[in-house]
């Protein structure tokens, strides 16, 4: 039986500050930080650090700090969707009625 190999240093600290929340990025000459479920296209934190032990102590200094409360959305949510539903469903009600009767004899002469 083959067993994996063990973890370099890098998969180790990323592991160790993942539990934190906060995700490491290996970039060319520098390490790097993300909060745990941002996509790519999000900022990374301030700070950065060169070697990986100074990557260790910024990234738990950051998981002590407070992650920030995301905006909430715009717009109206959850009943309106399903009341405009209602609305639209009873207006075609109404124009099905209207539909099925006969049209009205004009008795004016």
């Amino acid at each position: 039986m083959i067993s994996d190999p063990p973890p370099t240093p890098f998969e180790r600290a990323k592991a160790e500050l993942r539990q934190f929340g906060i995700e490491l990025i290996s970039q060319p000459g520098a390490y790097r930080f993300r909060y745990v479920g941002q996509d790519a296209a999000a900022p990374f934190l301030p700070g950065e650090a060169e070697d990986l032990a100074q990557a260790m102590e910024l990234g738990q200094e950051l998981a002590k700090s407070p992650r920030p409360q995301s905006l909430p959305p715009l717009g109206p949510l959850g009943r309106a969707k399903s009341r405009r539903g209602a609305m639209i469903r009873h207006n075609r009600k109404i124009a099905a009625r209207r539909r099925k009767r006969k049209p009205r004899t004009d008795k004016t002469s």
